[in-house]
């Protein structure tokens, strides 16, 4: 039987579901199972929006539309229905398997489209054995720990997907912009109360520990997938544009500057959302 061909688009990990005892078709050895999915465990990943780890990713020289020959809404569609059933696949083994766990990172530019994304995609899983977790700017808890600590609290569980609607990646990004609200804590190079922005050195640091962090989370079987979904300025203009009513004359004042980028530059300068290793 020849090996299936790839779903573009899909990053998976050559071990991420490797089943080795028990499964959900009953008691079969795993050395007969193994030869039925590995080539569709095992198989590469053909797709020109997969980012390679290297450290050049830039968000604002990266493409915003699909290329002219992509598959239109209908195919899309159609795409879409075929991956969700064998998601449910995998969902089975992942589970049966108990030794991995799948975690999904979804950043994004305002009104990029993450919960739609999430919505549609992830219809094809079992929700019992999915997590869903929203990170927006740490609150007075989560100032009180290191800020990686409320991102351990949501880590799924061995045989389990856990899905971050933001992430990690909001205190470079969140924090970047809105600096005060890291001032109280005192951090070495960082941001202080009387005004002193955080030096470069402090947001270098903070990049390389999420780097460490996601590496670790790998060597702990937690397999890390992330997503930056990008859209152009002129794009997020009318879809913040339409979510603003028609007589709210200073929330359209508002979104544009937004759009604008006043508030989105200074944060994706020199973040990298690459696929990690």
């Amino acid at each position: 039987m020849a090996p299936p061909a790839p779903i573009a688009g899909l990053p998976v990990h050559p071990l991420l579901l490797l089943p080795t005892r028990y499964t959900v078709l009953g008691a079969i050895p795993a050395s007969r199972l193994l030869s039925t999915l590995l080539p569709l465990l095992l198989q590469m990943v053909d797709s020109p929006w997969l980012v390679d780890h290297n450290g050049g990713f830039k968000a604002a020289k990266a493409r915003t539309a699909p290329p002219k020959d992509a598959p239109d809404k209908a195919g899309n569609k159609q795409a879409l229905e075929a991956l969700t059933a064998r998601l449910d696949t995998l969902q089975h083994i992942l589970y049966a398997h108990d030794h991995r766990a799948l975690l999904l990172v979804f950043q994004a530019m305002d009104a990029a489209g993450k919960d739609g994304t999430i919505k549609h995609v992830m219809s094809g899983v079992n929700p019992a054995g999915v997590s869903v977790t929203s990170f927006k700017q740490p609150g007075p808890v989560e100032l009180a720990h290191d800020f990686l600590w409320r991102i351990h609290m949501a880590l799924p569980p061995s045989g389990r997907i856990g899905i971050f609607n933001r992430s990690h990646y909001e205190d470079v990004l969140v924090t970047r912009v809105h600096p005060e609200m890291l001032a109280e804590q005192g951090l070495p190079h960082g941001p202080t109360l009387d005004g002193r922005p955080a030096s470069d050195k402090f947001w270098t640091r903070r990049l390389r520990d999420i780097a460490h962090f996601e590496r670790y989370l790998t060597h702990q079987n937690i397999h890390v997938i992330k997503f930056f979904l990008n859209v152009s300025k002129e794009e997020q203009r009318q879809r913040l544009l339409a979510r603003v009513p028609v007589d709210d004359q200073f929330g359209v004042h508002r979104i544009v500057k937004r759009a604008d980028g006043v508030a989105l530059s200074p944060a994706i300068v020199n973040t990298n959302l690459a696929v990690g290793e």
